[in-house]
């Protein structure tokens, strides 16, 4: 049975350390980071910090003050998020945002794992409830920033390498015994929104990233592999739709039935690409296939015994013995035979 728990609080119950990249959990964090920053600066330079904060405090309009350095990045690879903030120094407020953001290096990980996948993975350690489990990635569509996870008990998961959790994948056909909990109520900043996509979660929030890596730009790969183009440089798409099975057949012969959606592969290698990549009007809808259709081999059905035909002295019981065949979940008869069984009632 699977048990899900919505509660972000459940987690603080868990108390294990974020061992990730630097990241800022609240505005203070990220402005304590940048006043060291300055200060540091400040005295390499010989100024004093008192000088550098005045000079930096004034705007055109002596409403905000002037754009902070930028922050070190969330992550060192595969995408994170740098920062800059500024202070309003108007009462009645400032037109404008405070705080603005940009993607920073997106140069892939020496070794792959999804960053989803590595924040559920630092609670394995950690009990819940008096027990230990192997967390892996749920995907929430409803808050995709959360951090939400499916645990599966770790005395289960011993021995069981399959490649699927390794990865942090669900795996749908080992649901039973599992829980699902939001261990925290936002995921790293860099961490993807989903599968498949290259929109980040931002302080919780999830952000539009355009194919030219800009945070609210919705520029797309064309069919050519152009971004934001119009399809009109190439004659055949570099990236194509294909239709790929995610879960495991209904019956093992005799026709049976198996979800599929689409994915995205890159036509000369072969690989799987985001979905971004192809065109998002051609993308076709999740279908049901059909799957081991083959004939199932013929096996013996058998009847109950009869009550003894006499109800005292020699007599037999009777059963049915039937040899069928399966077919599309149409059963087909091919022999019938009586079996008699001597009985001797006192």
């Amino acid at each position: 049975m699977t048990i899900f728990i919505g509660n972000a609080s459940v987690a603080k119950r868990l108390n294990a350390s974020q061992a990730f990249d630097d990241t800022w959990n609240t505005a203070s964090d990220l402005e304590n980071e940048l006043e060291q920053k300055r200060a540091k600066s400040s005295s390499s330079s010989g100024i004093s910090s008192s000088a550098t904060s005045s000079s930096s405090t004034g705007s055109k309009d002596g409403q905000w003050s002037g754009w902070s350095e930028w922050s070190t990045c969330s992550r060192t690879c595969d995408g994170g998020i740098m920062q800059q903030i500024r202070r309003c120094y108007n009462k009645n407020g400032c037109k404008g945002e405070s705080v603005r953001y940009r993607i920073c290096n997106m140069q892939p990980c020496p070794e792959q794992q999804d960053f989803r996948a590595h924040q559920c993975a630092a609670y394995n350690d950690v009990p819940y409830d008096g027990t230990l489990y192997t967390w892996t990635p749920h995907y929430d569509y409803v808050e995709p920033c959360a951090l939400t996870c499916r645990g599966r008990p770790a005395h289960l998961h011993l021995g069981d390498s399959s490649s699927s959790e390794a990865e942090g994948v669900e795996d749908p056909e080992h649901y039973d015994d599992h829980v699902i909990v939001q261990l925290s109520a936002r995921v790293q900043d860099g961490t993807r929104c989903r599968t498949g996509s290259l929109d980040m979660c931002i302080q919780g929030k999830c952000q539009r990233v355009g194919c030219d890596l800009k945070i609210g730009s919705t520029k797309k790969i064309d069919s050519c592999g152009v971004c934001g183009g119009d399809s009109s440089s190439c004659s055949q798409p570099l990236y194509y739709w294909e239709t790929a099975p995610t879960t495991q057949c209904s019956v093992t012969c005799g026709g049976g039935y198996k979800m599929s959606q689409p994915i995205c592969r890159n036509r000369v290698t072969g690989v799987e690409v985001a979905d971004s990549m192809c065109s998002g009007p051609q993308r076709p809808e999740p279908s049901v296939l059909l799957c081991n259709t083959h004939i199932c081999p013929p096996r013996w059905i058998t009847d109950d015994w009869s009550p003894c035909s006499r109800l005292c002295g020699p007599g037999y019981r009777e059963r049915m013995v039937v040899c069928a065949e399966e077919n599309n979940g149409i059963k087909t008869t091919t022999m019938k035979k009586r079996f008699k069984l001597s009985s001797m009632n006192s």
